[in-house]
């Protein structure tokens, strides 16, 4: 009877073993996986940030200028509703038609030459 129950119990380490070994297949295949979108975004990320400072080293001046308009278009609708909430909507248009001539008076003394 002893032999049994310890038949029993190396039975049973193996088949647990054996769930264990395939939980680790599977953890190793996910990790694999996630490695490699990782390894491609970091790519076509590097791509991205390449274009971008070839373009600017190329002296690509028109691909500067809509990048900063377009960062500033997005500052500018923040920044109005930031301050749409503490001031009243003339004081908010005045500061952002301010930031708008300051941000003109920028663009044609950068790109206008």
């Amino acid at each position: 009877e002893l032999e049994l129950i310890l038949k029993d119990f190396n039975e049973d380490i193996t088949r647990l073993e054996d769930q264990k070994n395939n939980i680790d297949e599977i953890e190793n295949n996910r990790n694999f996986e996630l490695q490699e979108r990782f390894d491609r975004r970091i790519n076509n990320l590097k791509e991205i940030y390449n274009s971008f400072v070839s373009s600017v080293d190329s002296g690509n001046k028109l691909f500067l200028e809509n990048v900063v308009s377009g960062r500033i278009n997005a500052f500018k609708g923040g920044f109005y509703l930031h301050l749409t909430s503490y001031y009243a909507p003339q004081v908010a248009q005045r500061k952002i038609e301010n930031l708008e001539s300051k941000y003109q008076t920028w663009s044609a003394q950068t790109f206008d030459r």
